[in-house]
């Protein structure tokens, strides 16, 4: 059962998970049962998702083999499979010589999920190299496709128009600084903003959780914002110094660093409010 567990809040004691950065429950539960398998050694444990999938479903099937029992795919804790012809049916649109056909096609390939891309990745190694490229980019582009919105409140709810308008679509750092971090800097009146942002990999997608609290008190004069990650640590910035723009764009580094690595992942958790006077 670990090992269909996403969640990043479990390392067995004793075990070496440095290279993964942030292992997963289902990372760790399969680190442990090579182990005990004897085949520990056979495996290594990078910060690639695509990886640690690979890995864990070797090590599954080498389990249940030992119990008689048959093989399974693995694409991900949580991830079923998608019917091969689905995503194969897509290949021709993605390496279109049309931008918009490959566009409209990204989307189709976002709502399939994740399921697909065990199947896209074969495509990728077939494919001619007169077309290889093109596919790659669209798979690259389809790897950052917004797929998840929450807002946690209905005071979140005034940033939903511009972001549920891109779901299925690629999404970069830019694009989230114009849809959550300057509609909440251009509204005076706008409380604590807590945002988390995470891009999955291989297909799994961006997903973005917004919560607002009230706005300030009337007749308040804001002299600055402050920034707080998940962690604790903040960074104050005061009216007039660098654009809020690029600061908002700075708390999003982590995301802007895998946008081009499908087969990794990353997340970031932050807030970000005014501090005034009254």
């Amino acid at each position: 059962e670990a090992t269909s567990d996403p969640t990043t809040d479990w390392i067995p004691e004793g075990y070496d998970v440095a290279p993964m950065a942030a292992p997963r429950v289902c990372d760790a539960a399969a680190l442990v049962l090579s182990e005990r398998l004897g085949i520990g050694a056979d495996f290594t444990w990078p910060a690639s998702i695509r990886t640690r999938n690979r890995n864990i479903e070797i090590i599954l099937n080498r389990w249940r083999r030992s119990k008689g029992l048959p093989p399974v795919e693995y694409l991900g804790p949580g991830i079923e499979p998608v019917p091969s012809e689905k995503v194969r049916g897509l290949v021709p649109e993605l390496i279109s010589a049309e931008v918009a056909v490959r566009e409209a096609a990204i989307v189709k390939l976002s709502e399939l999920g994740p399921g697909a891309w065990r199947t896209l990745l074969g495509e990728i190694e077939r494919a001619p190299d007169a077309s290889r490229s093109v596919l790659e980019a669209s798979t690259t582009r389809a790897a950052n496709t917004l797929r998840s919105v929450v807002f946690e409140n209905a005071a979140a709810e005034r940033l939903a128009p511009g972001l549920k308008s891109r779901m299925h679509r690629p999404i970069d750092v830019n694009a989230l600084v114009n849809l959550i971090g300057e509609p909440w800097f251009d509204d005076p009146d706008s409380g604590k903003l807590m945002c988390v942002v995470s891009r999955g990999a291989d297909g799994i997608g961006v997903s973005i959780r917004l919560s607002l609290e009230p706005p300030c008190p009337p007749g308040s004069r804001t002299v600055g914002i402050e920034f707080e990650y998940g962690g604790g640590s903040s960074w104050s910035r005061l009216e007039g110094g660098v654009p809020f723009r690029t600061d908002f764009r700075q708390r999003l580094e982590r995301i802007s660093t895998v946008l081009d690595r499908p087969d990794l992942q990353a997340e970031v958790e932050f807030t970000v409010e005014r501090t005034f006077k009254d």
